[in-house]
């Protein structure tokens, strides 16, 4: 019964288009990640669920600040970033050494270290302040419900005459007068122009007749991902040392774990 995206999964207030495209084909958006449910924190050996800051065990909040308690955990460095001047590159400070100078209390920084995606005790506060403000600019992130295939499936039905789904393209021959793309049973169509949106392993399959475009041939260099795992779930910190992976490895919106070559 889980849901499996197998790309792209966030939409961003700045995504113009994909929002309108979203409300002209009948789809809904839903938060991402999911709020009508429980967050799951581990710490120190015990588990909290939480659905508001305020659910927060006791330990916890008696610490903080006003900002701090009114603030959802894992957007909580936004408050200290957000009004902040831009430091200088040339600062040496860690992100969390700044953090403390702008008034994060002790167990602010708990919350801090455990909710950002960020390793804030070893990243520079100026790559730090830069990265939060590329996050607070692309705005509330959604996702649409019932998954963003849906998006695709909609506009080949409202497109039908113009979209060719489920053919598996495997060779790509690029001319002075456009581009002719083949499937692997010798069918091929022929474009003024083509826009490769695709996972970087069938990306990376893709042969070319004639020169490999240079962008394509620097992105997929030395890169090896067979698959990304997101899920929603819950993890001991030890079976992500016993894998030899860092439990920062989490993301902001999911628990993110990359296997190269995943067994399960």
């Amino acid at each position: 019964g889980a849901m499996v995206e197998m790309g792209g999964e966030r939409i961003v207030d700045g995504y113009a288009r994909v929002h309108a495209l979203v409300h002209e084909l009948g789809l809904e958006l839903t938060d991402y990640p999911a709020l009508d449910g429980a967050f799951v924190w581990r710490q120190s050996g015990r588990v909290h669920r939480f659905a508001s800051p305020g659910d927060l065990p006791l330990e916890v909040r008696r610490g903080l600040t006003a900002l701090e308690a009114e603030s959802w955990p894992f957007l909580l460095h936004h408050q200290f970033v957000d009004p902040a001047r831009p430091p200088l590159v040339s600062d040496r400070r860690t992100a969390l050494e700044w953090l403390r100078t702008r008034g994060l209390s002790a167990n602010g920084e708990v919350l801090v270290r455990a909710f950002c995606a960020l390793p804030v005790a070893s990243m520079s506060v100026h790559d730090f302040w830069t990265s939060t403000q590329r996050e607070i600019q692309a705005g509330t992130a959604r996702t649409l419900r019932g998954g963003v295939d849906l998006l695709t499936q909609r506009l080949s039905e409202r497109h039908a005459e113009h979209v060719i789904s489920g053919t598996d393209a495997v060779n790509v021959t690029i001319g002075e007068a456009g581009v002719v793309v083949r499937d692997q049973r010798q069918r091929s169509w022929r474009a003024r122009r083509l826009v490769l949106a695709l996972p970087l392993r069938p990306l990376s399959r893709l042969a070319f007749t004639g020169e490999r475009p240079g962008l394509i041939e620097r992105w997929t260099n030395g890169r090896d991902v067979a698959a990304e795992i997101r899920v929603h779930g819950d993890y001991l910190e030890s079976e992500l040392v016993d894998q030899g992976l860092s439990p920062y490895t989490f993301g902001l919106d999911f628990p993110r774990v990359t296997w190269a070559r995943p067994e399960r």
